[in-house]
């Protein structure tokens, strides 16, 4: 029995490794699923705020570098799939331990903003802050998810022998962007900035340092077998 599970595990490791987009896919649902959960669980929070936030300054073109952080992510991890598959995959299960992790902080320890002002206007920019605003509570904020995904996959393409300087330098600011966009926002205090940073380093440190296995080493066992089975006659 317990023969027939390994081996059912290992075949699903296989398959996954094999399709990294059904991979991503698979863990966007569930993470989607338990962030809704979150989101629509009405509790007592712990209040997020330092000094510095009410020196800085409310800037609703800041939403665009914000939203454009949506189709960034996806576009780098495709990137990392097509260039470099172990670098993808060290990224890719850091970023999965590290939102994984973060919503368990959620879940124990909810967290919630007090920053948030009223959007006047009627240009593109106005109305799609407060259409943020709308569908995203100002809850389950610290730290960001927004920077520490940011962060792990700036440091992703910083590794990355193919990537170029302008490459680089372009991404890096982008990235910037859209960490400053988060406060410029107020969808989130420094204190959260500063802690989804620092998430995001030791994740990288831990995670993606780590060598990965090859597509021939998670086959090496089905290999053997198979050839186990030959010489017995199977």
């Amino acid at each position: 029995m317990e023969t027939k599970l390994k081996a059912k595990v290992n075949g699903t490791v296989r398959f996954f490794y094999r399709y990294p987009p059904a991979a991503m896919g698979l863990y966007f649902v569930l993470y989607d699923i338990a962030f809704c959960a979150l989101e629509s669980w009405r509790r007592p929070v712990h209040l997020v705020h330092c000094r510095l936030d009410d020196l800085i300054s409310f800037c609703r073109f800041a939403v665009i570098p914000y939203v454009m952080w949506f189709g960034w992510v996806p576009l780098m991890l495709i990137m990392l799939m097509l260039k470099s598959r172990g670098l993808f995959w060290r990224t890719f299960g850091g970023l999965a331990a590290g939102t994984s992790f973060t919503l368990a902080l959620y879940a124990v320890y909810p967290t919630g903003l007090r920053l948030r002002q009223s959007v006047s206007g009627v240009d593109f920019c106005a109305q799609l802050v407060r259409l943020i605003y709308r569908t995203d509570t100002p809850t389950n904020v610290c730290p960001s998810l927004h920077v520490f995904v940011t962060v792990v996959i700036l440091l992703a393409l910083f590794n990355a022998d193919w990537t170029s300087v302008r490459f680089r330098r372009v991404n890096g600011l982008l990235g910037l962007a859209i960490c400053c966009s988060t406060v410029l926002l107020d969808q989130h205090s420094l204190i959260d900035v500063v802690l989804g940073i620092i998430l995001a380093l030791w994740v990288f440190a831990v995670f993606c340092r780590i060598p990965a296995p090859s597509v021939q080493d998670w086959m090496q066992p089905r290999q053997r077998a198979l050839r186990s089975g030959e010489e017995r006659g199977w």
